[in-house]
């Protein structure tokens, strides 16, 4: 049965004010399987290295540790941060906050965020350690916690449902004796199974500039990454907004490594609220932030609940989604809901021709699409909610 454009237009009003009238919390199951019942955290900031000698001192660390677990309760909704600096942050007490500090505090539905900011040593031989207060400049890998130690505790003791490693711990300069401050970066942490994300503020080689992380790292996690305003930010939101920000803060010189293994859609904070923090100039002229990949986009099989896609500069849009039952007509924005994730056909006409675009969508959120040359080019914006 064919329908009017003005019954089509009733149509797409209607399902446009249904899903303007979802709460703002709620999210499909997709998303709520990846929610964990309670989110903790350990944040370790070390500035002062007694026995490394000035040389190490590192003096934003304990700073900048502060400010995060400010940030983590209060904007991004943890339910318990755990905060060690300088002679806290000793490897004994490290090691006892994992094998037994934490068992009260960490369910099998919950989530642990273990973020550290210091030095490191050993990264550069395969063997890296985190440096600790009490550390040694005689003994630095004995002295020191291994990332093995750490990763057996997460594995053995606390078996959480999902956990986030965090490392800045790559840095310029060398202690007595000649050994080099470089920590692990993120591929060289042992498997910490499924829903497992680890993240090193640098990639392999690259020294990490004081500061620079840490920044981006809080402003993400409390809603800069949320560029689908959803009020949550997801392994994948993370991982966009840092591989923009930091390496055009750092004028590419430092890009963050990212391992584990992860659905794109796992919760790392709640409540959060949307903010303008990534840098104008981190995203090239014409582009923004975006929820889609092209080449060779992973392998995704969730549901998502919505998305809204919206045509510029051109008209007779049309949208067919994984999932979806039927193409959906976009004069000029129409809603597809209940779609798989994975590459939607899109097609529009400007003038006589008929352009098209494959753009990948993983996460709910607003996909703008519009001619460019004789391309149809479909992206997110972030900020034109």
């Amino acid at each position: 049965m064919k329908l009017s454009s003005m019954t089509r237009a009733a149509l797409v009003l209607g399902v446009s004010c249904a899903v303007t009238a979802i709460a703002s919390y709620a999210v499909h199951d997709a998303f709520a399987q990846q929610a964990p019942a309670r989110r903790v955290a350990v944040v370790i900031g070390v500035s002062t290295y007694p026995g490394l000698g000035p040389a190490a001192s590192l003096p934003s660390a304990s700073t900048e540790a502060t400010r995060l677990t400010l940030a983590l309760k209060e904007e991004a909704h943890f339910d318990e941060v755990r905060l060690l600096l300088d002679s806290q942050a000793t490897v004994a007490s490290v090691q006892s906050l994992f094998n037994e500090g934490l068992k009260g505090s960490i369910g099998a539905q919950d989530q642990l965020l273990v973020y550290f900011v210091g030095h490191g040593i050993g990264g550069d031989f395969d063997d890296p350690y985190l440096l600790l207060y009490d550390s040694q400049a005689a003994d630095p890998a004995g002295t020191a916690l291994g990332i093995e130690t750490i990763s057996g505790a997460i594995r053995s003791s606390l078996q959480p449902a999902s956990v986030v490693i965090v490392t800045d711990a790559v840095h310029a300069g060398t202690i007595q004796g000649g050994f080099a401050l470089t920590g692990p970066v993120a591929n060289q942490w042992p498997d910490l199974g499924p829903q497992s994300l680890v993240i090193s503020s640098s990639s392999q080689g690259e020294v990490g500039q004081e500061g620079a992380f840490a920044k981006h790292f809080s402003d993400a996690i409390t809603g800069g990454a949320d560029d689908n305003d959803d009020h949550f930010v997801s392994a994948s939101e993370l991982q966009r907004y840092l591989l923009l920000a930091v390496p055009y803060e750092t004028s590419k010189k430092q890009t963050p490594a990212i391992a584990g293994r992860f659905e794109p859609v796992l919760q790392l904070s709640k409540g959060v609220l949307l903010k303008p923090t990534m840098p104008a100039g981190a995203i090239g002229k014409g582009q923004q932030q975006t929820i889609i990949v092209t080449e060779q986009p992973p392998e995704l099989d969730h549901t998502i609940d919505a998305v809204k896609f919206v045509f510029r500069d051109a008209r007779e849009g049309q949208v067919q989604c994984k999932g979806a039952d039927e193409p959906a007509l976009c004069e000029p924005y129409c809603y597809v809901r209940e779609l798989k994730a994975g590459a939607c056909q899109v097609s529009a006409v400007q003038g006589s021709r008929t352009l098209k675009a494959a753009p990948f969508v993983t996460t709910r959120g607003v996909v703008i699409c519009e001619p460019s040359g004789d391309k149809l080019v479909c992206r997110s914006d972030q900020w034109s909610r």
